[in-house]
């Protein structure tokens, strides 16, 4: 019974299929096909390929927008102006020198010419009525802008009888000037030479009161190192006993040349003074070995 009734089931459909007149078509295309179209009452079969939906990517995690720094905004927008990043952005920067490396010598500024090479204008001579000569001519015809500096002689040179000390950092010079020119004065000088500065003092007479066995100042180099503090903080300590020798004077225009011989060496030497030292008692001097001797 059951199998008679299963060939009926399938008999069954067989006709039903026939008196439909339905087409198949393969699976996949979504047209539907006239007959289908015909009949009424039957939907048209769409692929499942047609009705599926497109695969969706798995979605991985969402990227946050980019954020702009906030900065200004633009009149008459609603929306602010965004930046321009520097034009270094995204290149590599040079590392901060490390030790052992100087730095590299900065570049000359462009349009930056260095001063222009200048010609030192040659020194002339004084013209002078009478020029001076020996030691003191030397140096004054060596050295023009000495020359220019002390200007022409006021009167001929003259030796004088002098006593010399030496001390930590320059000299005494004592010059007996009432014997050897009355008409400067009446008191005999002492003129300091040191650190580049003369100074000249009038001081009594000494009489016998120098003292050669000892460093310590005596005549009137005791009078000017217990009188003048200026001059005993600018020569500093006796350095050797006073020496007796002689010296040599010359006054010009604006200024003083003194001839002597140093003590120890016996080097003959020639100081000018840019002053005039009968009327002043300061100037620069500066030393000169008197040629005339080589």
């Amino acid at each position: 019974m059951r199998r008679a009734g299963g060939l009926a089931a399938v008999v069954a459909l067989i006709l039903l299929a026939a008196a439909c007149s339905v087409s198949v078509r393969p699976v996949g295309d979504s047209t539907p096909t006239p007959a289908a179209a015909a009949s009424p009452g039957l939907a048209a079969v769409a692929s499942p390929r047609a009705q599926a939906p497109s695969p969706t990517p798995a979605a991985g995690p969402a990227s946050p927008p980019p954020t702009t720094p906030p900065g200004p905004t633009a009149p008459g927008t609603g929306a602010a102006p965004t930046p321009t990043p520097p034009a270094s952005a995204g290149r590599p920067q040079p590392a901060p020198p490390t030790g052992g490396n100087p730095a590299p010598a900065p570049m000359p500024t462009p349009g930056v010419m260095p001063p222009p090479e200048t010609t030192p204008t040659p020194v002339s001579l004084p013209a002078c009525d009478e020029a001076p000569v020996r030691g003191f001519g030397l140096v004054w015809h060596d050295q023009p802008a000495v020359a220019q500096r002390i200007g022409c002689p006021l009167a001929p040179e003259f030796g004088v009888a002098a006593w010399v000390q030496t001390y930590a950092q320059g000299l005494m010079v004592w010059l007996d000037i009432p014997r050897a020119a009355p008409d400067l004065g009446s008191a005999s000088w002492v003129v300091t030479l040191a650190g580049g500065a003369a100074a000249r003092h009038r001081v009594p007479d000494p009489g016998e009161s120098w003292d050669p066995s000892t460093t310590a100042p005596s005549g009137a180099f005791a009078w000017v190192w217990e009188n003048v503090y200026t001059d005993r903080e600018r020569l500093g300590p006796a350095t050797s006993p006073p020496w007796q020798t002689d010296a040599a004077l010359q006054r010009f225009e604006r200024g003083t040349m003194l001839w002597l011989r140093e003590p120890g060496s016996g080097q003959p030497t020639v100081y000018v003074v840019d002053a005039d030292l009968a009327v002043a008692a300061h100037g620069a001097y500066q030393a000169f070995v008197d040629r005339s001797f080589l």
